[in-house]
């Protein structure tokens, strides 16, 4: 079965979601931080098979561009293992970072700015 059949755009209803929680939390002095999560390489190329995968990531880049013009949070791209120093074989299933790859991103994001 195709996972991400008919995945060709983001959800406008999704982003309206998002939005709003996002301005509940800015107006409540509330701290987010947005972690777009990474995926195995195998399942990366499927959705360049079957979906719009690199259209849809960019424009979910931008769309994160816009909502940093109008509100305060964190986002952390995290999309391939190559950007956290991940681990390749370190997934719980074809969507999920397993273990390994938890740790080293939740380091990342909480480590102390130099």
């Amino acid at each position: 079965t195709n996972l991400f059949k008919n995945f060709n755009q983001l959800n406008p209803m999704r982003k309206s979601y998002l939005e709003n929680f996002i301005s509940f939390t800015n107006q409540n002095d509330i701290k987010v931080k947005i972690i777009l999560l990474p995926m195995p390489a195998e399942t990366i190329v499927r959705l360049r098979e079957d979906t719009d995968y690199d259209q849809i990531y960019n424009e979910f880049k931008g769309y994160i561009d816009e909502l940093h013009l109008d509100y305060q949070f964190d986002y952390y791209d995290f999309s391939s293992v190559d950007k956290f120093n991940g681990v390749a074989d370190s997934f719980s299933d074809s969507t999920h970072p397993g273990p390994k790859n938890i740790d080293l991103i939740t380091k990342k994001i909480f480590e102390k700015k130099k």
